[in-house]
């Protein structure tokens, strides 16, 4: 987590912009810091907008996390923040993998990922796993895995894994979402793998 000024550094208007925030390169957060649904004693806030004002800095292209509308920088917009939804926006080029919901590491299925692209500009993603339950990344036991998204080509390039540990799985089965109206699986073996729009 970083404030917006670490990543924009050129544009002054980030630089008093406390309440969003950069999580990771591809990330930024957009919290609800103002009451909208319900004020002291649980008393309901009809009359409040149910947006907040966001500024998207300028130099690359918006999306919306939820929605996948694209904004283009260097503008203000007004955000919906539902009750149940922070306004969430990501970089272009993003690459974001997600894994299932778990309660804990133990729980993570490391042989299956959700691999979500964000098209509209280059972009990169160092995979990294390890057992998950020990210190024995220190001694070099972990692996990882480059991503990399080139937009002219259309080419999502999985390379080859570097690495290992005791436990990792033979295959990942990546679901790639994205790149087409489909979502794409694609079983992994540890060798480079090239995927074309």
């Amino acid at each position: 987590m970083r404030p917006l000024a670490f990543d924009f550094p050129a544009e002054a208007k980030v630089r008093d912009i406390r309440d969003q925030y950069m999580f990771g390169s591809g990330l930024m957060v957009c919290p609800v810091t103002e009451p909208m649904y319900y004020g002291p004693g649980s008393r309901a806030l009809n009359d409040t907008q149910k947006t907040r004002s966001v500024y998207l800095p300028a130099g690359t292209d918006w999306i919306d996390f939820w929605n996948g509308t694209v904004h283009h920088g260097g503008i203000t917009i007004s955000a919906n923040a539902t009750i149940d939804t922070m306004p969430l926006f990501v970089r272009a080029g993003t690459l974001l993998p997600m894994a299932e919901p778990a309660r804990h590491t133990g729980e993570i299925r490391k042989d299956r990922l959700n691999l979500q692209v964000f098209p509209g500009a280059d972009g990169c993603f160092t995979l990294y796993q390890d057992e998950g339950d020990s210190y024995r990344y220190e001694e070099g036991l972990y692996a990882t895995i480059e991503l990399s998204w080139q937009e002219a080509a259309g080419e999502l390039t999985i390379h080859q894994r570097k690495g290992d540990y005791p436990g990792m799985p033979e295959s990942i089965a990546f679901h790639v979402m994205g790149l087409s109206s489909n979502p794409l699986s694609i079983l992994y073996h540890g060798e480079k793998v090239i995927v074309s729009r």
